[in-house]
């Protein structure tokens, strides 16, 4: 067996995402009946989740803020925020480039 497959065959590095907004997206974006201004609109949202998602998996960094009443706030940065260097988006253009406007 492979170092770079779970015990179910899975690559290590894929994320399966569960959202029951998934569903209905999808759903919508598949019915015959949905208009061309509605695919988009519900694409757009499903690649800004997608795209969100992704980032919610970058390594972080503990960072605190001071809050307008003035009072510390100990919350986290991604990578994203502390080392964009370090991050690199790839939409995949065979699918028309659908993750571009998102990352």
């Amino acid at each position: 067996m492979s170092t770079t497959k779970d015990p179910r065959g899975m690559h290590l590095n894929l994320t399966i995402l569960k959202s029951r907004v998934f569903a209905s997206l999808f759903t919508k974006i598949r019915d015959k009946n949905t208009t061309s201004t509605e695919f988009i609109c519900y694409s757009k949202r499903l690649m800004r989740i997608l795209a969100e998602d992704a980032v919610a998996h970058l390594p972080t960094t503990p960072h605190t803020v001071t809050t307008p009443t003035n009072a510390p706030y100990h919350g986290q940065l991604s990578i994203v925020d502390t080392d964009p260097d370090m991050v690199c988006a790839v939409s995949i253009v065979r699918a028309g480039d659908s993750l571009l406007e998102s990352v």
